[in-house]
């Protein structure tokens, strides 16, 4: 089965979030249903101090990264992280295998790692039937395509600062 993969990258804070909340936007307006996780976004100028997801399938959100210390959170870089995210947000894209387009924002160094939506992601890429949408660090495409076996030039390829009207025609075209 060919498996229909849309990949936005871009480097860290270019605007991939920003992409994808705005193709799925259009992708709304014409009926396409919408499942997985997206970033929720921070108001501009704000600083990243925290991480929180919010579902396309049932528009609930969980707090999944946060500078500061929590008791039971795990380290991980400049961050603390929620153990009670991934397992949230592994029911969020089981919930979504009836929508047109599931998202992955982001599939990066936690799932080359085998943590984060690792399971999940592997699990879409031979189960779902529904479109893909991967929001991929410019840095990790290559590790990330390699670990699960994704041929880049089969996927739509969209950067972060791409015209969006051009990165929807081509994402209609699928």
């Amino acid at each position: 089965m060919k498996k229909n993969i849309i990949i936005i990258t871009g480097a860290k804070n270019s605007g991939k979030t920003t992409m994808a909340y705005t193709l799925c936007s259009k992708l709304d307006v014409d009926g396409k249903s919408i499942g997985g996780v997206i970033q929720v976004l921070l108001l501009p100028g704000e600083e990243k101090n925290t991480y929180t997801l919010s579902s396309q399938h049932d528009g609930t959100s969980m707090l999944m990264l946060d500078r500061a210390a929590h008791e039971n959170w795990e380290r991980a870089g400049n961050f603390f992280c929620n153990p009670e995210a991934a397992a949230w947000a592994d029911q969020q894209f089981a919930a979504s295998y009836t929508s047109d387009f599931m998202i992955f924002d982001e599939i990066g160094r936690f799932e080359l790692e085998g943590k984060g939506f690792d399971s999940s992601f592997s699990a879409a890429l031979q189960s779902y039937a529904g479109t893909i949408v991967a929001i991929i660090r410019d840095e990790y495409i290559e590790d990330v395509c390699s670990r699960y076996a994704i041929d880049v030039n089969s996927c739509i390829v969209i950067g972060s600062h791409d015209d969006k009207e051009t990165a929807y025609v081509r994402i209609q075209q699928l």
